[in-house]
């Protein structure tokens, strides 16, 4: 996640933090690093642009870069959860899951509504698998934001991993209620009513997902 962008009357170093901001939503991140570098170097505490920084290097695959970005933002400001969030992303597609859980445990910490630090973590402890843990955190997820479409969809395959395919399917059913296209849902669910032997069921699933999304297809 991003720092916004600066308010206010603009130095040098906001108005090009604030041309990162712009290149980042454009998904030209080489140029954004660029603009974050003239921030940097015009103001050398500035948080956000390390932070921002080490998001495009991030989207860009340069994941030890990003790090080190994070590292010194956190070094500036050890108060910002998203910057921990971003890290342990990092950390998460290195496959570090469990530094990655350090880091979501940070941002909980700070801030112990933050519905995103519950949900990744939650998929870093699936990663490990510690499914129980992962589904711990996910009825966190949807306690505090009862209509995000992910949380449903990634419990529910836990459950489904743990044979638990009833509640995979009440979970999956929700899932699809907030996302009619979700063609990964159908198919998940399709999974699971084949697993409790409900034939046409999973046949009408799997033939939605497939006319949704043909990497369905077989």
């Amino acid at each position: 996640m991003l720092v916004t962008s600066a308010c206010g009357g603009f130095s040098e170093a906001e108005l090009a933090f604030n041309d990162g901001v712009t290149a980042s939503a454009k998904g030209l991140y080489t140029e954004a690093i660029s603009h974050y570098d003239k921030a940097i170097q015009l103001k050398s505490n500035y948080a956000g642009a390390y932070n921002n920084r080490g998001f495009a290097y991030h989207k860009l695959g340069q994941h030890q870069r990003a790090i080190k970005d994070f590292d010194k933002a956190i070094q500036l400001d050890h108060d910002d959860a998203m910057v921990y969030n971003n890290r342990g992303i990092v950390y998460g597609n290195l496959g570090q899951y469990q530094r990655a859980i350090e880091d979501y445990d940070e941002a909980i910490q700070l801030n112990p509504d933050d519905a995103r630090a519950y949900d990744l973590r939650g998929r870093a402890y699936n990663d490990l698998g510690k499914h129980q843990r992962a589904i711990k955190d996910y009825d966190k997820v949807i306690q505090i934001n009862p209509t995000w479409y992910g949380t449903y969809f990634n419990r529910g395959v836990t459950y489904a991993r743990l044979g638990q395919s009833q509640r995979a399917i009440q979970d999956l059913d929700k899932a699809i209620h907030l996302d009619h296209y979700a063609a990964d849902a159908y198919y998940n669910r399709s999974t699971a009513y084949n697993a409790l032997g409900q034939a046409a069921k999973a046949d009408a699933d799997e033939a939605k997902a497939c006319f949704l999304d043909d990497r369905f297809c077989d």
